[in-house]
């Protein structure tokens, strides 16, 4: 689909569970909406970035030209992270592009 000169694609993940960690790099906005939101996965890391935090991948787009993430957490929340600020630590993800 284009809209004024802009390709949008977005594919649905219908309820892929990643785990995550904010980057040490990710803007305050990623680290607090992780860490209020996430269910936690683990210990807490050493570095201060708090503990591994599970969410609902609902799907996947470009949002003002960067790669994000659209996440859903067990409290209700409903968001986009940025991809770049984000490392997942499970690989679930990865099955929704085989064969594609």
């Amino acid at each position: 689909m284009t809209a004024r000169g802009f390709r949008v694609t977005f594919i649905l993940m219908n309820d892929t569970i990643v785990i995550l960690q904010p980057k040490l790099t990710a803007t305050h906005r990623t680290k607090d909406r992780i860490r209020q939101h996430g269910t936690p996965r683990g210990k807490d890391f050493k570095d201060g970035r708090g503990c591994a935090m599970a969410f609902t991948l609902m799907r996947e787009d470009r949002i003002d030209g960067v790669f994000s993430w659209m996440l859903e957490s067990q409290d209700g929340w409903l968001g986009w992270i940025p991809r770049n600020e984000i490392d997942c630590l499970n690989d679930s993800w990865r099955s929704l592009y085989k064969g594609k």
